[in-house]
C-alpha cells in the first residue's frame, strides 16, 4: 500500500513537473538508495534496513528558490531483545519494520552565496512487528510522525568546472505523534504526544554532465517521541543518489 502510495505521488509531481520542463524552469529528478541502520533506545539490537525512494525538484531557472518533494520506503528485520529495568522482564524474539518516511522541503539560497535555508512538512509511518522467540507474535505497533521543519545547507565547489562539490544539510523538526499498540491477550492501546527530529548529512556529489550527476553521502535520522513512554530512534547509513536534470 505504501509502495503503490509512493509511486502515486511521485508520478503525479512527474508529469506535473515534465510539462512545465520547456517553460524557463529547473526540473530535476534522483531515484536514490538509503542503506540505514535503525537504533532504537528500547531494543539492544540494531536493525539493518534499506530504504529506497525519488526526489524530484523544480524551481524557476532565473530563481533563488526551489521545492523538493522526496519519499523513502523500505522494510527489514532482525532479532531483538526488549530493554527493561527488570533484568528478568526483557521478551527475545524477531522484529520486522516497515518505514515510509515523505518530505516536501522549499529551499532560499543567497545571492552570491552556497548557504540555504528551507521549510517543509514530513510524514513519517512505521510499522513494527514483534515475534517472540517461544510465544509467537507478540505485538504489532502503527506510528504516526507529522513534522514541521526548517533546514539550513551548503554546498562548495572544491575543483575547477564545477564538477567535484562537497555538501552539508541540517533539518530540524518539530511535531507530534500517534502510535497504535495490538499486544496478544492484551486490549489494544494508544500513545501520542510531541516529535523531535534531527536529519544531517556530510556528502559528495561529482558531476557527469550537463543533465547528470552522481552523489553520495552519510545521513543521520534522529526521532525522539515524547509519550506516555520517550523513545529515541537513529537512522543512520549511506545514501546514494542519481540526478538527471530537464
Amino acid at each position: 500500500m505504501h509502495i503503490r502510495s509512493l509511486v502515486a505521488v511521485l508520478f503525479g509531481l512527474l508529469i506535473s513537473g515534465t510539462s512545465i520542463a520547456g517553460e524557463n524552469v529547473n526540473f530535476s529528478i534522483s531515484p536514490r538508495a538509503y542503506f540505514t541502520y535503525i537504533d532504537s533506545s528500547d531494543f539492544a539490537e540494531v536493525t539493518p534496513v534499506t530504504l529506497g525512494g525519488l526526489s524530484i525538484t523544480i524551481g524557476p531557472a532565473a530563481g533563488s528558490w526551489d521545492l523538493t518533494v522526496s519519499g523513502l520506503v523500505g522494510s527489514g528485520d532482525s532479532g531483538f531483545t526488549e530493554l527493561a529495568e527488570d533484568a528478568f522482564g526483557g521478551q527475545e524474539g524477531q522484529f520486522e519494520i516497515d518505514r515510509v518516511d515523505y518530505e516536501a522541503l522549499w529551499r532560499y539560497r543567497f545571492k552570491d552565496s552556497p548557504v540555504y535555508i528551507g521549510f517543509g512538512a514530513r510524514f513519517i509511518d512505521i510499522e513494527e512487528e514483534f515475534i517472540g522467540e517461544f510465544s509467537g507474535p507478540v505485538e504489532f505497533q502503527t506510528t504516526e510522525i507529522v513534522l514541521g521543519e526548517f533546514a539550513v545547507g551548503l554546498s562548495g565547489q572544491v575543483s575547477e568546472g564545477s564538477r567535484h562539490s562537497l555538501f552539508s544539510n541540517l533539518v530540524v523538526g518539530i511535531g507530534s505523534f500517534e502510535s497504535d499498540l495490538m499486544e496478544v491477550g492484551e486490549p489494544d492501546d494508544s500513545d501520542d504526544g510531541a516529535t523531535f527530529l534531527f536529519d544531517a548529512n556530510l556528502g559528495y556529489q561529482y558531476v557527469m554532465n550537463q543533465t547528470s550527476s552522481i552523489s553520495a553521502r552519510y545521513r543521520v535520522i534522529a526521532v525522539q517521541t515524547a509519550g506516555f513512554e520517550d523513545e529515541l530512534t537513529v537512522v543512520h547509513g549511506p545514501e546514494i543518489a542519481l540526478t538527471f536534470r530537464f
